[in-house]
């Protein structure tokens, strides 16, 4: 069964735990009777994490102080299964990790993640918005010290093997304020903005065929509207949410997912499109007499394609590309 790898890039406390588990919600209500394709956590571990997270961030409704979510401690994978028609296509791995670690290039973690990068289809990297958006006057120093943009773009920069097509996803989370003021592009172009050096190290010839770039914002908790910051004595620099009518329905999380699989349903069309020829050379070399299990192999390869296009293309192919998303570049790697 193949397994996709995808790393979520991000520093201490910008919400990697937050926002998989919002991007998994939202996935759920959006696939809720409407699709024949389902997606499913992995493994035992993986729920238990979903849950603990879904619980924590459905108790912060009234009135939040920092994050909902404790910082993630130590090193850990969320698995989850796609599915068409109840027969499973392949996996997709998350690594999660303490984002403080990163700092300090000589930890186990930050080893770890330099090595998802280069084994991964796709990079997540979370945004902290408020910091992103409010940068001014005595809030300025929050962008470098929450996102660290200069920080991810040596990451990639040092660390990302460039003959491997890869998907970068820029999330700007906790956006709530910024889409609910139909400020939506403003915040777009906050990020192509910031993020400028990244976004053209990814689109610059030759990796302009091999990386395919996308701003696509979650509404972490879908209710939660971030009001300021204050001053904390013991933690420094906090933000403050309202979220006054208590709800948590976590809005756009699905779109990672949509566009996740959309640019692995073209890797997999790929890699079908060479097996089909490779079998085909086979049995017209053979004649009469083909190859032992040549003929099975190509009916099992045609049920397979049949089972994407059932499922996981209807899926993939809602991606939305208007107002705050935008395909930044590479948006050929997600034609099939």
């Amino acid at each position: 069964m193949t397994t996709f790898r995808v790393l979520m890039l991000g520093y201490q406390r910008v919400g990697k735990t937050s926002l998989l588990a919002s991007m998994y919600r939202a996935t759920q209500k959006e696939l809720a009777g409407n699709y024949q394709f389902q997606i499913k956590p992995g493994n035992d571990l993986t729920s238990q994490l979903l849950s603990k997270a879904e619980d924590n961030l459905k108790c912060a409704t009234e009135y939040i102080f920092g994050d909902a979510i404790a910082p993630t401690n130590v090193l850990r994978t969320f698995l989850f299964q796609m599915y068409s028609n109840e027969q499973m296509l392949f996996q997709l791995e998350f690594l999660d990790y303490q984002g403080g670690r990163l700092m300090d290039s000589s930890t186990s973690d930050a080893a770890t993640v330099r090595e998802w990068l280069n084994t991964c289809v796709a990079v997540i990297i979370p945004i902290d918005s408020p910091s992103l958006m409010e940068s001014e006057g005595e809030w300025a120093k929050l962008i470098d010290e929450w996102n660290n943009p200069e920080g991810i773009e040596n990451i990639f920069r040092s660390e990302m093997n460039r003959n491997t097509p890869r998907l970068v996803i820029l999330s700007p989370v906790k956006c709530e304020k910024y889409i609910q003021e139909q400020r939506g592009e403003e915040l777009r172009r906050k990020v192509e903005d910031v993020y400028e050096n990244l976004l053209q190290y990814l689109s610059a010839e030759p990796d302009l065929r091999k990386n395919c770039v996308v701003i696509a914002p979650v509404q972490t908790i879908g209710g939660a509207v971030f009001t300021g910051f204050k001053k904390d004595p013991n933690k420094g620099i906090r933000p403050t949410y309202v979220n006054t009518k208590g709800e948590y329905k976590p809005q756009d999380g699905d779109q990672l997912l949509r566009y996740i699989a959309r640019f692995a349903l073209a890797r997999i069309n790929k890699e079908n499109l060479v097996r089909f020829n490779e079998i085909n050379q086979k049995i017209e070399e053979g004649g009469l007499c083909p190859p032992s299990g040549a003929r099975q192999e190509k009916e099992n390869l045609t049920k397979q394609i049949i089972l994407m296009k059932s499922g996981l293309a209807q899926f993939s192919q809602s991606c939305k590309q208007e107002g705050a998303f935008r395909i930044v570049s590479g948006g050929s790697l997600l034609n099939s």
